[in-house]
């Protein structure tokens, strides 16, 4: 089904212009996935030991800020 103005889907240019948006939005798809696999690894030891209590110190005490103002 073809409307005004779009040329046909076999045409080569067309194609060419379409398959790289084709591969980033299967890449963004694929992304998510691996990151959220890959993030509990190297951030549990990193963060979770080290980073996470200083994090928490720091909201803890923005939040008591945000009470008292």
């Amino acid at each position: 089904m073809q409307f005004a103005g779009e040329p046909s889907v076999p045409t080569s240019p067309h194609n060419l212009q379409i398959s790289p948006r084709d591969a980033s939005s299967v890449e963004l798809r694929w992304l998510p996935p691996l990151s959220s696999v890959h993030i509990p690894f190297y951030q549990a030891p990193l963060y979770g030991k080290n980073q996470y209590p200083c994090f928490n110190q720091k909201t803890e005490i923005h939040h008591n800020q945000l009470d008292v103002v």
